[in-house]
């Protein structure tokens, strides 16, 4: 199954997490004593918060997630120290994308953290993936097994990223993947997280990269429009720098 239809209950926690971001940013941006302006009224901040969605944004394209959150944050607290009726409408949007964004924070740090119960993980991951993932990348593992034959796309091209967070090189391809997929209607990117929840560096042992013997990263495989595999390895990647007009 390539994809999951989100229960009542999905969106239900969905919107209880935001619900919690909102009031725990308002607590934690309420003013002290002492921070008032003239006339006792709340000191308006010297942040755009327009520029701070251009700046998130930015981030996105690069998927630089903890810059994200961060701008995400600046938003939340800038416009929780203003009246409501004083802000635009570019940045009542800005606050609500800044809110859904920080629910995929919400869900990434129940994950990382555990103790979730199974059904409660297993939506949380759907949600992250699906509030962070653009439309035309899938990511699966989080350290597990994984049947590849699963997410492969018939009629298109099929790349396999395997990857974790801790790989700087993979951060810096990730960004190539997405705009090639985004040009390239005939491509569907995979990007499989060797990583589970709470491990910090690049998990070599997880049951992802045992089962695929990764050693390196950045490792690719390429599936072609009839879901079979065409190449791997330092091939799969110079043809994929081929397609980005990177290779040398």
């Amino acid at each position: 199954m390539e994809s999951q239809m989100l229960t009542v209950k999905d969106i239900f926690g969905l919107f209880r997490a935001l619900t919690l971001i909102v009031v725990g940013v308002a607590l934690a941006s309420a003013p002290l004593p002492g921070d008032e302006g003239p006339g006792g009224q709340p000191t308006t901040p010297d942040v755009s918060i327009t520029g701070e969605l251009a700046a998130v944004n930015a981030a996105m394209k690069q998927q630089d997630f903890a810059t994200v959150w961060q701008r995400c944050h600046t938003i939340v607290q800038t416009a929780s120290m203003q009246p409501a009726e004083a802000l635009s409408g570019p940045e009542h949007y800005a606050v609500g994308l800044a809110h859904y964004y920080l629910a995929a924070e919400a869900f990434d740090k129940a994950i990382q953290i555990g103790g979730l119960a199974p059904d409660d993980a297993q939506s949380g991951q759907a949600l992250y993936a699906q509030i962070m993932t653009p439309p035309d990348i899938l990511v699966v593992g989080r350290g597990q097994r994984v049947d590849i034959e699963e997410h492969l796309a018939e009629g298109k091209t099929t790349i396999v990223d395997f990857y974790s967070k801790y790989c700087v090189p993979c951060l810096a391809l990730s960004q190539l993947l997405g705009e090639l997929a985004a040009k390239r209607p005939d491509i569907r990117v995979v990007k499989v997280d060797i990583n589970r929840p709470g491990v910090e560096g690049i998990d070599w042992g997880s049951p992802t990269a045992q089962q695929f013997a990764i050693h390196s990263l950045p490792y690719f495989k390429i599936f072609d429009a009839q879901r079979q595999l065409s190449t791997e390895g330092e091939e799969a990647l110079n043809l994929i720098l081929s397609w980005t007009g990177l290779e040398d």
